[in-house]
């Protein structure tokens, strides 16, 4: 059993009632769940699970709208921990008409309106010990290399890059698989 902290909401289910609606949306790298795994063991669950019901269904499935990190998690930590699949967890419910609707509302529950800064984050955590392997914040700079071909840069700000037609699409796919790096 994994500790709850998020406070009641009314409603609960149990892992295997919940279907994820997420897919690919997000990358999340086995290293992400290890570290989200760890903190719900040590920390407990501190938020709900967002759900939406699926009335055209015949069999009214319940989708996950917020909280794919969380179930992923939660089912690696399942593996070790099979009381967990029973384990009545807290959810919130919204309302949506179609899947359509549904995955426009996760995609507002999912964007980022704002980001944290040093300057911010050292403000909030004064005086706080903390573990930063703990925490996924976006790093200053990202750094890749492949191929022969290496680029770095800020993060936050437009690169515009110039490279050999030879070695373009190997760049692009590098790119493209990079957390925190959009392709235009």
């Amino acid at each position: 059993m994994i500790k709850i902290r998020a406070e009641d909401t009314g409603h609960t289910r149990i892992l295997t009632e919940i279907n994820t609606l997420q897919g690919d949306l997000k990358k999340r790298t086995d290293k992400d769940i290890e570290i989200l795994s760890q903190s719900i063991d040590n920390d407990g669950l501190i938020l709900p699970m967002v759900v939406w019901t699926n009335k055209t269904d015949p069999e009214h499935k319940e989708k996950l709208l917020d909280g794919h990190g969380r179930y992923t998690a939660l089912i690696k930590l399942a593996l070790r921990d099979p009381s967990i699949l029973t384990q009545p967890l807290p959810v919130l419910l919204v309302d949506a008409e179609s899947e359509e609707e549904a995955k426009k509302l996760l995609l507002q529950i999912s964007s980022q309106y704002g980001h944290i800064t040093k300057q911010g984050l050292d403000a909030f955590t004064k005086g706080i010990a903390l573990d930063p392997k703990q925490f996924r914040l976006a790093p200053k700079k990202f750094s890749i290399q492949k191929g022969g071909i290496k680029a770095q840069a800020p993060t936050g700000i437009m690169v515009r890059l110039r490279v050999d037609a030879e070695k373009a699409s190997t760049l692009i796919e590098l790119l493209r698989n990079t957390d925190g790096v959009t392709v235009l």
